[in-house]
């Protein structure tokens, strides 16, 4: 996260490369995507504390990192139980 500058574009660059990760799965194990989902969803929830986020940026990335979130339960069941 040092990568990322304490500014708007940063963290949000910072949250998009995270749900990028979970989109991408496709590990064997849920419990690592719902641990990374908390993740990032607590880092919207800071950086919108911090003031770095706007109410309609914190829209979008909860709704980008819900579909990955689904996305990677899906890769999941097909890597697994196909």
């Amino acid at each position: 996260m040092s990568d990322y500058n304490n500014n708007p574009a940063g963290a949000k660059q910072y949250v998009l490369d995270q749900i990028a990760q979970i989109e991408n799965y496709e590990g064997p194990h849920f419990a690592i995507i719902d641990l990374i989902q908390d993740q990032v969803y607590g880092a919207i929830k800071a950086y919108s504390a911090l003031g770095l986020f706007d109410y309609f940026e914190v829209d979008e990335l909860a709704a980008k990192l819900s579909k990955a979130h689904w996305s990677a339960t899906s890769n999941i069941i097909n890597n697994n139980f196909n």
